[in-house]
């Protein structure tokens, strides 16, 4: 296989990566808000057309990203060039940091969570919302082509 195919389906994959990343970012955001307008009984109306325009679009980036990634990993050439045992080391790196993300972010919300009044709903969305993003970010930058 050419040096140029596999670079350019890195590079393919790191977009899709990004664009994943930024998609499921604006995702758990948006659920976040939501669920904090709904425990403070502010105005949720308009909300529900907002919802679906924000799923329909995470479904999408979802769809796309999962294409580029099937497509690699059915091309036996390609899975064996990307997939390696560096990129294994990557996730571990990337699934350690999102630990560690949520465990400092559950310190935290555990210190200022009544200063700030939130309920149990927004503190674990917060949580989740911190470690997936500090894992997503870890794998973009290690796995920058």
């Amino acid at each position: 296989m050419e040096n140029f195919t596999i670079e350019k389906m890195e590079i393919k994959r790191f977009n899709a990566l990004l664009v994943r990343t930024i998609a499921s970012t604006l995702l758990l955001g948006w659920i976040a808000w939501w669920i904090y307008c709904i425990d403070n009984n502010e105005s949720t109306w308009g909300m529900s057309y907002f919802n679906a325009f924000v799923l329909l679009i995470y479904a999408a980036v979802a769809w796309k990203t999962s294409a580029t990634l099937e497509k690699i990993k059915n091309d036996k050439r390609l899975a064996e060039a990307l997939d390696g045992e560096i990129y294994s080391v990557y996730n571990y790196k990337s699934l350690a940091t999102g630990f560690y993300a949520a465990l400092i972010a559950g310190v935290i919300v555990f210190t200022f969570g009544d200063c700030l009044n939130l309920s149990v709903h927004i503190a674990s969305l917060i949580i989740i919302f911190i470690a997936g993003l500090s894992s997503q970010i870890r794998k973009l930058i290690l796995y920058k082509p």
